[in-house]
């Protein structure tokens, strides 16, 4: 047999806005929109229907303030995120955005360049594969672009494109990254 207080318990923990929802549509419905059976449900379940309600609204309430403070945590990450990206190197900004708009999310890299390097660290880039010798001798293997930050940029994508551009027109080039 079903335990109904261990299900309003659960219930309360986990979904307590259906709970608090539920409970005040049955209670504040007007009468004239219920028909009669419905009618003699509700005025002899309404007393506990009406302590599930007061109970279920502190729970809602808490439920309510871990949702709007965890949007605003992730708000405010996403502003950190963005503020980071902005601060790195123009080259290191170019490559990035380039494998993004050229739809490459993994290139040939060489491993030794300081700059690449710092963005793995940073967790904008991934480094794996085989590692293989360039024309030059520099050792170079496949190097792809996170999902974060590809998120990064998809959340800004049109001005996140004017930037590649402008970089682009600035003289920039992410040749020296790249295997020959």
């Amino acid at each position: 047999m079903l335990d109904w207080g261990k299900l309003l318990l659960e219930l309360l923990n986990t979904k307590s806005w259906a709970v608090t929802l539920a409970a005040a549509v049955f209670i504040f419905l007007p009468d004239a929109w219920l028909s009669g059976g419905i009618q003699a449900v509700r005025k002899e379940w309404e007393t506990w229907a009406f302590w599930v309600f007061v109970l279920s609204v502190p729970f809602t309430a808490v439920w309510i303030k871990g949702w709007v403070s965890e949007r605003l945590r992730d708000r405010a990450e996403r502003k950190n995120e963005m503020a980071r990206f902005y601060e790195l190197a123009p080259e290191q900004k170019l490559l990035l955005l380039t494998m993004y708009f050229s739809g490459r999310k993994a290139l040939s890299m060489r491993m030794n360049s300081a700059d690449v390097t710092a963005l793995v660290w940073q967790g904008y880039l991934s480094r794996g594969g085989i590692i293989v010798l360039d024309r030059e001798g520099e050792p170079c293997c496949i190097t792809s672009l996170t999902e974060p930050a590809a998120a990064l940029i998809r959340q800004d994508r049109e001005a996140m494109a004017r930037r590649r551009d402008e970089l682009v027109g600035s003289g920039y080039s992410v040749d020296r990254f790249l295997a020959r």
